[in-house]
């Protein structure tokens, strides 16, 4: 899927009640940090482990009057949503923190389309690849924490 050019409110507004995880990058086209976002945006949109999660920027000086509904006074800011809710702000060009919360975000949400979060499911491989997903870090360990 390829990342969605947004050009006006009625536009947005559509795309925001949707029942999967938005992921919005308010950006200027002048911001060299802003370029650098649209390049992790467009390789996070390739990644078939999102393939339900819509990838979104909005040229914030073009329409001022959603930067100022989602009270952006900065860019690059990215804003993840599912059912036109917030679910989370990522303000400045922090890659390791967007990368780390489109996962977490599209696993709880379960538009992961690679991962199961079904405890019922049986299949190790899809559990073992749900755990070392869910954090940046995993510790597998053997024994218990007192007696390791």
């Amino acid at each position: 899927m390829s990342v969605i050019h947004v050009k006006d409110m009625e536009e947005f507004n559509k795309l925001l009640i949707r029942d999967t995880l938005i992921v919005t990058h308010f950006m200027a086209e002048w911001a060299e940090q802003c370029l650098q976002i649209n390049d992790v945006f467009t390789e996070l949109s390739t990644n078939k482990d999102y393939a339900n999660v819509i990838f979104a920027k909005v040229i914030a000086e073009d329409i001022p009057e959603l930067s100022k509904q989602m009270n952006v006074t900065s860019v690059p800011t990215c804003i993840l949503f599912s059912k036109a809710k917030q679910l989370s702000r990522i303000e400045g060009a922090d890659v390791p923190q967007l990368t780390t919360q489109v996962k977490q975000l599209a696993f709880k949400l379960g538009s992961n389309t690679g991962i199961t979060s079904s405890a019922s499911d049986n299949n190790i491989d899809v559990r073992l690849k749900a755990l070392i997903n869910r954090s940046p870090v995993m510790v597998f360990m053997k024994g218990s924490p007192d007696a390791p």
